[in-house]
Formats: structure tokens, C-alpha cells, sequence
């Protein structure tokens, strides 16, 4: 690998293809770049994009991020999913984003912690099936390669995405916090071990909220976090932060620790 290979992010070779099987309906055919997130939910516009290992990895390594003008991208869905499946809910997050930032504007500064709670109204169901489908198609093109195949973590959300079922609480739980920082995290799929146990998870984090889904039971560790109700039409948290808001990148004690294929989780910054 040349010195110039070595000196540019990774997620340059994850961005090349034409066609290949969409990570949603997964139909073969002509693929899209999805924005992820959605244009409008964020503040961002320019951004330079890395795989999230390539920070994190001792010794540090100096390089340089994959720029985009507008927001980052990924190439793996069709055209139908991309601009009717998710695309067409997209408004929800951008309300729901408008909303609590509009809120956290007015609670900045107050110490009361009674004044320091966010609740935001909007269709609960259709606002986590968008969020859900932007995490599946936030990898890389590689995984439209190859004929996909039933798993008992992705098929649930991908069902549920498409509107093939209305609930997943039977398979996964899906917790939401605020979320102060510029910088937006995303992963399709990560394992994290506990004492001798293995749970599976996602997640989309952006200002102001950040989302993970999670296989049914596993622990989370931001103590300031809630769980999403279906049953219920609105979203209530507190404008408040602590060390475990990157979860899980973040410093964790005891025996825990996580695992995850670099091409599969970014981490995008303003320029």
C-alpha cells in the first residue's frame, strides 16, 4: 500500500459500485446514495468522514477524511427505498430534530432540572422505521455483493422498515438521549460483550438525539437514556450528558469491551 493509500480514510474504497442488492428490499439493481442523516435533520453540510477505528486506533494515525459537500453518503439501497421507503418519512425526523433543538435553545443556561426535560410529539412508528433505515443502509458497498441472507438480528428491522410488520419489541429495544455534540456517529452492526454474554447492535447519533437499537435485553449504559414506547406519540428526555453518551465508544471498566468491522461504523465531522 502506497504512502498516499495510507495517508487517506479507508472509507474510499467503500463507495464504488453501480448496481448490487439493496440492504433494504434487497432486490438486485441500480443502487442510490442515501443521506445519512437525512438532509435537513442536521446542521451539517460539508463534511470530511472517516471510519470510526482509524480514530481510535493507538499509535493515532494522521489522515485525511473522505470529504463530501453534502453530507454523508452511502450507496447501498434502490432508488424505491431510498426516496419512498425511508425517504418519504424523512420530514418526521426533520420535524422531530427542529422540534427538540427548538427547546433546547430556550432550556439553555436554566439549572432547574424540572425545565431541562425535552418532549417532542410525532408518529412514533414511522420516525424509527426511518431512523432504523438509514443505520441499515450506513455501511459499506461490499455488502451489496453478494445475495443477502435471512439473520434473526437484520431481518426483524428490515421487516419492520418495510412496513411488512408493525412492531420489533419482540426482537429488539430501541433507546434514545440527547445527543449535544457536531460530530454524527454510525453503525450498522456492532457485538458488545458483558461477562461472558454477546449483544448485537446499531445506531444513528447526531445533534440532538441519539438512537440505538439494540437486541432485546442488552444493556445500556447511559444512565439518562429512555426506551422507546410504540404505544405512545411522543418522545421525552432530559437535556442532560454523562461519560457514556458514545456509547459504546467510550471508556468502559470491568469486563466489558465491544467488537465491529471498521467498514461497517463512520464518523463524520463538520470542515
Amino acid at each position: 500500500m502506497s504512502k498516499y493509500e495510507l495517508s487517506i480514510s479507508e472509507r474510499q474504497k467503500h463507495t464504488k459500485i453501480r448496481e448490487g442488492y439493496c440492504l433494504l428490499c434487497e432486490r438486485y439493481g441500480k443502487l442510490t446514495f442515501d443521506h445519512v442523516p437525512p438532509q435537513g435533520a442536521s446542521f451539517l453540510s460539508e463534511i470530511e468522514q472517516f471510519h470510526i477505528t482509524e480514530l481510535l486506533s493507538e499509535p493515532k494515525r494522521n489522515i485525511k477524511g473522505i470529504k463530501s459537500p453534502n453530507g454523508g453518503k452511502f450507496k447501498t439501497i434502490c432508488n424505491d427505498c431510498n426516496n419512498t421507503v425511508i425517504g418519504g418519512k424523512d420530514d418526521i425526523i426533520k420535524k422531530v430534530c427542529h422540534d427538540a433543538s427548538e427547546q433546547i435553545l430556550h432550556i439553555a443556561g436554566t439549572t432547574n432540572p424540572d425545565y431541562r426535560i425535552i418532549t417532542v410529539r410525532t408518529d412514533i412508528l414511522n420516525y424509527c422505521r426511518a431512523m432504523i433505515g438509514h443505520i441499515l443502509a450506513a455501511t459499506s458497498c461490499d455488502e451489496c455483493r453478494k445475495p443477502p441472507k435471512e439473520t434473526s438480528y437484520f431481518t426483524p428491522l428490515q421487516n419492520f422498515v418495510l412496513g411488512k410488520s408493525q412492531d420489533i419489541s419482540e426482537t429488539h429495544d430501541i433507546h434514545y438521549w440527547f445527543y449535544p455534540y457536531k460530530k454524527q456517529i454510525s453503525a450498522r452492526f456492532i457485538c458488545y460483550y458483558e461477562n461472558g454474554a454477546i449483544y448485537c447492535m446499531s445506531l444513528l447519533y447526531f445533534y440532538p438525539i441519539a438512537f440505538l437499537v439494540t437486541q432485546k435485553g442488552a444493556p445500556v449504559y447511559t444512565n439518562h437514556s429512555r426506551k422507546v414506547d410504540f404505544t405512545s406519540n411522543t418522545l421525552r428526555f432530559p437535556a442532560t450528558i454523562n461519560r457514556y453518551i458514545d456509547f459504546p465508544f467510550c471508556e468502559l471498566s470491568g469486563n466489558k469491551m465491544y467488537m465491529l468491522a471498521a467498514q461497517q461504523c463512520t464518523i463524520s465531522y463538520p470542515r
